[in-house]
């Protein structure tokens, strides 16, 4: 068995409005055995979370209604020891550099690396519950 593989799968909420992206991230992350719950309505992505108590959120930045970053406010004023990476379709460092002031792990360039995001889920999996 590969270190990598844990006996329990670990829970993600992945906040996207655009269903598709939620779907594509599940089925990804399905696959390394992580359980996936999609939210395509941010204002629901603080009780989502406060819920399941995920191992890693990924949340879109740019989303109708509350933005990314006031989802990630919101998170981080519930349960601050969450890990979240915020995904992005915009270059700007703006909105980068106040997501990692407001507690973000990551900000992620869309189309995502998804090696790099698979090693940012696996992480958070291992910090969750740590190897005895």
């Amino acid at each position: 068995m590969s270190p990598l593989v844990r006996d329990l799968p670990y829970e993600i909420v992945v906040v996207d409005d655009e269903s598709v992206v939620c779907e594509l991230l599940k089925q990804g992350l399905n696959e390394d055995n992580f359980l996936v719950t999609g939210v395509t309505r941010p204002e629901e992505a603080r009780d989502v979370v406060m819920a399941k108590q995920p191992c890693l959120v990924i949340l879109d930045m740019h989303m109708p209604g509350i933005d990314g970053l006031g989802v990630l406010k919101e998170i981080k004023r519930v349960a601050p020891e969450i890990p979240v990476v915020l995904l992005t379709g915009y270059a700007g460092a703006v909105g980068r550099d106040e997501a990692r002031r407001l507690g973000a792990c990551d900000v992620l360039s869309k189309p995502v690396n998804w090696n790099y995001l698979r090693s940012i889920a696996y992480l958070s999996s291992f910090l969750r519950d740590p190897i005895q």
